[in-house]
């Protein structure tokens, strides 16, 4: 999920703040920029055509790999997050 945080620093140009969750077997993490820019998730026509790879390649990894994501606005920006789910933790 490190595309995320390489979007956030190439296409934000702003601080970012990363968050990484163990939250009872899924693995979520939250990227923070203070852009207000929301990317448009990337169409499934767009993972067989040609790619440009400066620019949607990054969330078609994300979609890929991801069992959800998504993109919420909060105050001076947006948060981009992934969830994995990792197993339950042993007790």
């Amino acid at each position: 999920m490190t595309e995320l945080v390489t979007n956030a620093v190439r296409h934000a140009d702003t601080l970012i703040d990363l968050q990484i969750i163990n939250n009872d077997g899924q693995l979520l993490i939250l990227v923070s920029d203070g852009s207000t820019a929301v990317p448009a998730p990337p169409s499934r026509a767009a993972t067989t055509a040609r790619l440009d790879p400066d620019r949607a390649i990054g969330l078609i990894l994300v979609d890929a790999t991801a069992d959800r994501w998504g993109c919420r606005r909060i105050t001076g920006g947006k948060t981009m997050w992934s969830a994995l789910n990792i197993g339950a933790q042993a007790a």
